[in-house]
């Protein structure tokens, strides 16, 4: 038949809730979700700044598999 099937590894950053301060970082979860109410606002400042931005530095990659077929 002469096609081949090929597989590639593509590590990346998973940043799509990275940010440098609380506001941005609601702003992001906000966006994703749609509009949050003052109590979840609240919830997501305290979790970011007791846990959030200190997981931020130890961050993991992400991989994606790229399928392609070869001849």
């Amino acid at each position: 038949m002469g096609i081949y099937a090929k597989v590639q590894f593509l590590p990346s950053e998973d940043s799509r809730f990275s940010s440098s301060n609380a506001d941005d970082f609601i702003e992001k979860v906000e966006w994703s979700l749609g509009e949050l109410s003052l109590s979840e606002k609240k919830k997501l400042r305290d979790y970011f700044e007791n846990e959030f931005k200190d997981k931020e530095q130890n961050r993991v990659l992400t991989n994606w598999a790229l399928i392609y077929w070869d001849k």
